[in-house]
């Protein structure tokens, strides 16, 4: 798998499959990794966690709050997202409902 650059979204990614799959993204090259959660302390301590995993010098990992049973708060994941890299080229649903 190889990225060159990409931008990954992935929810769910503060742990488990999601975080383990942001990490892939970001030893595959990624520019960017956005790491989306519910649990706003673990999504940043494995955005922190990526940057040892990081193939590309310029690597970017964010960690973004959601709840993806709010329509609102999607929307502010994909906004800022888009704000801060200007696209997403991958996304990974890896977040439950309960």
């Amino acid at each position: 798998l190889a990225l060159d650059g990409g931008i990954a979204l992935v929810t769910g990614a503060a742990g488990g499959i999601g975080k383990e799959t942001a990490i892939v993204f970001a030893e595959a090259g990624a520019l960017g990794v956005i790491f989306a959660d519910i649990n706003e302390e673990g999504a940043q301590e494995a955005a922190e966690q990526s940057r040892n995993h990081a193939t590309n010098k310029d690597f970017r990992p964010l960690s973004i709050y959601v709840d993806i049973s709010d329509e609102n708060s999607v929307h502010i994941m994909a906004d800022t997202t888009i704000s801060e890299f200007g696209r997403i080229d991958y996304s990974i649903n890896s977040a439950g409902v309960s």
